[in-house]
């Protein structure tokens, strides 16, 4: 029995196997049958009649299920089933209408609004439902039209707000009114949109946990990577890192990325290894530069002379005043880099 199992699970199980199983006397069996993918209609229009209500439910859950026999499992007497009805993608309007007066309608209805075939018109009167859930699902619905995600972004239930923010519906009017939510995770969502424009990502990066959000964005530009890849939290860094690992991350967010990390470690009043190391780097900015110019430490000096970053001015200020030879030295040598 356990091989038959094995077998009649597989997605690529022969048809044969599957007629002469359809009529197991086992309903674990035909369970199978009724929801394997290379379940021809014939099978499914006599699974539909099945005496066991599971494997009907079954024959409802199959992406493969004709109009027609939705229909007719639309008006089974199991409301378990008529709801699977309700969430096949395949379910058309008419039938998803008529499932919106049904009886078990409180039962059914999170099933109808979260179906991407739902009609506006039936997402619109459900937006209004008093259970907080069936109005989280009406916002989630890919298919929601922005005119009824702009009624939901204004809802009592943090939880409405937060599935309307992260709908790739949602115009830049709504994505501004969530960035000023109350609820963190509002913004939280709103950072992670992928239709989130630039101007709300910066103003989202004023807070911590909603920085590392923006830097998980897909569509986050490399001038905001390149500022949050030198925040002080280690949590918005590490964020920027591991974008920069993806295999499909591009070289002008990498690179972004790497001149914010230089950045950061180029910091701190004090001479260290890691602000060394960024002294060093061709991508240090000018700043740390300038300032390390006159840093106590001799090794930093003379990084800041060989920087090809460094401006000329310093260089000439390295060469003529600093107490070290060597740093003189290397200036001078920067310098007459420039001058060939």
């Amino acid at each position: 029995m356990g091989h038959t199992k094995k077998a009649v699970k597989h997605p690529n199980c022969p048809i044969e196997t599957l007629q002469k199983l359809a009529t197991d006397s086992d309903e674990d069996i035909r369970w199978l049958v009724a929801g394997n993918p290379n379940c021809s209609v014939e099978l499914l229009q006599k699974l539909a009649v099945d005496e066991d209500k599971d494997v009907r439910k079954e024959v409802a859950k199959n992406s493969n299920c004709p109009i027609e026999i939705l229909e007719q499992l639309a008006t089974d007497e199991d409301k378990y089933i008529r709801k699977e009805v309700a969430k096949n993608s395949n379910c058309p309007i008419e039938i998803l209408e008529q499932l919106a007066t049904d009886e078990d309608k409180d039962v059914i209805k999170e099933n109808i609004v979260e179906n991407p075939s739902c009609p506006a018109k039936l997402l619109q009167y459900f937006a209004h439902d008093k259970d907080k859930t069936v109005r989280q699902k009406v916002a989630e619905n890919p298919s929601c039209p922005t005119k009824i995600l702009q009624q939901l972004a204004s809802d009592d239930d943090a939880w409405v707000r937060r599935y309307v923010a992260s709908n790739p519906n949602c115009s830049t009017e709504i994505l501004q009114q969530l960035a000023n939510d109350d609820d963190a995770w509002v913004r939280e969502k709103v950072a992670k949109n992928s239709k989130c424009p630039i101007e709300i990502l910066k103003q989202l990066i004023h807070n911590g946990y909603e920085r590392k959000n923006v830097a998980n964005n897909p569509d986050c530009p490399a001038e905001i990577l390149e500022q949050l890849a030198s925040d002080e939290d280690e949590d918005v860094r590490k964020a920027c890192y591991n974008v920069a690992q993806q295999p499909d991350c591009p070289i002008d967010k990498q690179q972004a990325i790497f001149r914010g990390t230089i950045t950061f470690l180029a910091r701190g009043n004090f001479p260290s290894d890691r602000r060394l190391f960024a002294l060093r780097s061709p991508h240090c900015p000018v700043e740390p530069l300038e300032r390390c110019a006159t840093s106590i430490d001799f090794l930093e000096r003379r990084a800041v002379a060989e920087n090809p970053n460094t401006p000329t001015e310093v260089l000439k200020t390295l060469v003529s005043s600093d107490a070290d030879r060597v740093v003189r030295q290397y200036a001078q040598t920067n310098l007459d880099s420039r001058n060939t």
